[in-house]
């Protein structure tokens, strides 16, 4: 603990690295096109991860989450293309 004139500051312990976590599952379909396949893709991220961007998510508009969305796709391939993205907090 620090103490300063205008009162205490205490120290905050940082988060097990257990408690975060950037994980990816792929599941891929080649049963209807073997040249376009089918892939199911799902992200999750928690704790450092996410640090930054996370408290901004519930003040974003609809255009914002849309962008968001967008960019996380373009993050995996620049030329890849989604049918569906979802996006969310959890807790």
């Amino acid at each position: 603990m620090l103490s300063c004139p205008i009162g205490k500051v205490k120290l905050i312990d940082a988060l097990l690295y257990s408690m975060s976590s950037d994980d990816i599952e792929v599941n891929i379909d080649f049963a209807e096109d073997i040249a376009q396949p089918n892939i199911k893709f799902q992200k999750t991220s928690s704790g450092y991860s996410v640090q930054f961007f996370q408290p901004y998510f519930r003040l974003m508009d609809e255009k914002a989450i849309k962008n968001v969305k967008k960019a996380m796709v373009k993050m995996v391939n620049e030329e890849m293309e989604a049918d569906e993205v979802e996006l969310g907090i959890r807790g």
